[in-house]
């Protein structure tokens, strides 16, 4: 069995076979609480927080069907909670890893580039005749990184608002390296 050294993408791990510590329980552990409505991870480096992150976008993502990423695992034993939030919400995913720039003017460029890709990644919003007209403007804005500054400020409210409107759910925010830029903050 392959050791995923460096590997931080829970879909790439089950697809190539490769050793993976079953911690879908925490999954179950964690969503059912009612009453969760923002959860903070803090662990030290190298803990695993962005694996953990990425196997919650892929059981919770409705873009995609991961039943057999999870096939064998434990979560799937809670067939009426698999039922309930297996694919079935939009999840928005962003990473503020590389945003330590040393200057206020690099990071900001920066988090410019990273909406834009997390704009990219979810592009098809656009499509829909659901979302609101001005979201829609901001949303190509920030995809082309021309946005205003409280567009850049509004961005993440904006996309998952858009993405409650298409699928007709709220949208689950999953940030990723979020204190990085507050870390190396000048």
């Amino acid at each position: 069995m392959k050791i995923p050294v460096g590997k931080e993408s829970f879909e790439e791990i089950r697809r190539d076979r490769s050793c993976y510590v079953d911690k879908t329980g925490f999954l179950y552990e964690l969503l059912r609480d009612p009453d969760s409505r923002v959860t903070v991870f803090t662990r030290p480096r190298r803990f695993g927080k962005t694996l953990l992150l990425s196997m919650t976008e892929s059981f919770l993502s409705i873009q995609r069907d991961s039943r057999a990423l999870f096939a064998d695992l434990e979560v799937m034993g809670h067939e009426d909670f698999c039922a309930e939030w297996m694919n079935r919400y939009p999840v928005l995913s962003v990473s503020f890893s590389g945003i330590s720039d040393l200057s206020f003017e690099e990071a900001y460029a920066t988090l410019q580039v990273k909406l834009a890709d997390v704009c990219k990644i979810h592009e098809k919003l656009l499509a829909s005749g659901r979302i609101r007209e001005e979201d829609r403007q901001i949303f190509s804005d920030l995809m082309s990184q021309r946005a205003s500054d409280a567009g850049v400020r509004e961005a993440l409210r904006i996309i998952l608002r858009m993405m409650a409107d298409v699928y007709g759910r709220p949208g689950i925010l999953l940030l990723d390296e979020y204190d990085v830029p507050l870390a190396r903050a000048s």
